[in-house]
């Protein structure tokens, strides 16, 4: 169906996903279930859970230059739950997105905690929640911050409330439109996300022509990282964008491409997901949607 292999959506055959992670993901969502979205409604989108394309449907497909936008990034509220974490572990503002697709079989993406009113928001891939042009969700989203394979989960767990996908996406699986975000219940001490690992900055309309930072879970080994300038793909209409980052496997669809990203500061705004590699024989780059006024129209749908 897809012109392009996907790198990174994780499809992990049955047993191999680690004990830990469906044992909190099986309690996290035995406790309160998901709802069944259901089907889409892309043309009169509410903002009612079981309507999970979001964004109005007129959003653009031919992206004009907009205006730039930036969200500042945001400390943990709760301090004490980051000092007692892995420090020396993974970025815990980048997460394992662990979910159940169509077919029924667990599967893994990345994800990275972004500002919100209700610091409960992450952003990924489009193609991490809900196949192209499918107006179906996949379901039983549980988000782990800083996961690694065979430790405790340093910063907890949080299960899935909502998600949202662009109508490129979602009606017609539009790869300028593989992005999207899903909103968090608090964990089980009643703590948000963001207030317990902080969020990281986003913005939109910033150029083709960048440095970038560039973070992805292989598998379930953690994530790796990746350095590099980013370049136009094809030209408009089509204007997604490329790095030269080589080595990115299933689990690392939906990481992020950071503008300006310090881990020790910390500090970095998200300005791309991995998305797909260049063709299925070319992997020795990976591609972005261009985060534009198409993002930044969802973004504040979603956050109202």
């Amino acid at each position: 169906m897809s012109m392009f292999h996907l790198p990174g959506r994780a499809r992990l055959r049955r047993g191999t996903l680690a004990a830990a992670v469906v044992a909190a993901a099986a309690a996290l969502l035995a406790a309160a279930p998901v709802p069944d979205c259901g089907a889409a409604q892309p043309v009169s989108v509410t903002a009612d859970a079981q309507a999970p394309v979001g964004g109005p449907s007129s959003v653009p497909h031919l992206r004009p230059a907009g205006k730039p936008f930036r969200v500042a990034g945001r400390a943990p509220a709760l301090h004490d739950a980051v000092s007692s974490g892995a420090q020396a572990g993974p970025d815990p503002r980048i997460g394992l997105l662990y979910y159940k697709d169509s077919d029924g079989d667990e599967s893994i993406c990345t994800a990275t905690t972004v500002p919100s009113r209700r610091h409960n928001l992450i952003v990924t891939a489009g193609h991490c929640l809900m196949d192209r042009g499918s107006l179906r969700y996949f379901t039983g989203f549980v988000f782990i911050p800083a996961y690694r394979k065979g430790q405790k989960f340093a910063y907890g767990a949080f299960k899935g409330r909502r998600a949202w996908v662009n109508h490129g996406w979602g009606e017609s699986g539009d790869y300028r439109d593989d992005f999207g975000f899903v909103e968090l219940d608090p964990d089980a001490h009643g703590h948000q996300v963001g207030n317990v690992v902080g969020e990281y900055g986003m913005e939109a309309n910033q150029g083709y022509l960048n440095p970038r930072t560039v973070w992805g879970y292989e598998g379930l080994n953690g994530p790796d990282e990746c350095f590099g300038d980013t370049r136009l793909f094809l030209p408009p209409p089509d204007d997604r964008i490329r790095m030269d980052c080589r080595g990115y496997i299933k689990g690392s669809s939906g990481g992020p491409w950071f503008d300006e990203y310090s881990r020790s500061v910390p500090k970095g705004w998200v300005d791309g997901v991995i998305s797909t590699w260049p063709s299925p024989k070319d992997h020795n780059g990976i591609l972005s949607p261009y985060f534009g006024d198409s993002i930044v129209t969802l973004y504040e749908y979603v956050d109202q």
